[in-house]
């Protein structure tokens, strides 16, 4: 019974440890000297549309480079590239945000409107103000599916366009890892012992009884 209890406690233990795994997103692949068009990663089971990979050496007094914390590229959230106004990172399965570098690209005073979703059903909403020197803002975005981006205000006065691209760096993300199939079949006739010894305690009990 006790080497079955210790091994459930190790599945679960093991479980627990592998439940969240850090991910930070430095966008310093693929290498670009320039800007490389809705492109970014590869971070395996992300998907990223309408977010593009920019050198700091492109735009030197933007925001792509004063957003930038580590190495030498970031991401640009440029959805109005392609008519869109909404770019987006989503996975098949739930992952935390926590939070990143943001700034925007090239306007200060516009607003940032994150949205975390579930399953189609928004979970979080936030709105950011952006500057172009770039800080850190912190999400705390937990168990979601899909991120959206979008800038919704743009300052009066801003050349048409220029308010429209925002740049993000070092985004962490937690993603929930699905235990190993050896690691549930562990778990499943551990439980399964213990619940068949369990019953058979009882039935001696009974039997000492009667």
């Amino acid at each position: 019974m006790r080497g079955l209890l210790t091994a459930v406690t190790a599945a679960l233990s093991f479980m627990t440890a592998g439940a969240a795994q850090a991910t930070v997103l430095t966008f310093e692949t693929p290498v670009t000297d320039y800007f490389i068009s809705n492109k970014v990663g590869p971070y395996p089971g992300l998907t990223f549309q309408y977010f593009s990979t920019v050198s700091n050496v492109s735009y030197p007094t933007s925001g792509y480079t004063n957003v930038i914390t580590s190495g030498t590229q970031s991401a640009c959230g440029c959805a109005a590239d392609f008519g869109q106004k909404i770019s987006s990172i989503t996975s098949d399965t739930p992952f935390d945000f926590i939070g990143g570098s943001f700034a925007s690209a090239w306007v200060d005073g516009v607003t940032l409107l994150v949205n975390g979703y579930v399953n189609g059903a928004v979970l979080y909403s936030d709105l950011y103000f952006l500057d172009t020197k770039g800080r850190i803002q912190t999400f705390y975005f937990m168990g979601i599916d899909r991120l959206e981006f979008s800038i919704v205000d743009v300052p009066p006065g801003a050349f048409p366009g220029s308010g429209d691209y925002f740049a993000v760096d070092d985004l962490v993300i937690n993603s929930h890892a699905v235990p190993e199939p050896a690691t549930w079949t562990m778990l499943i006739a551990g439980f399964g012992a213990m619940g068949g010894a369990l019953r058979r305690r009882q039935r001696r009990s009974l039997e000492a009884l009667a």
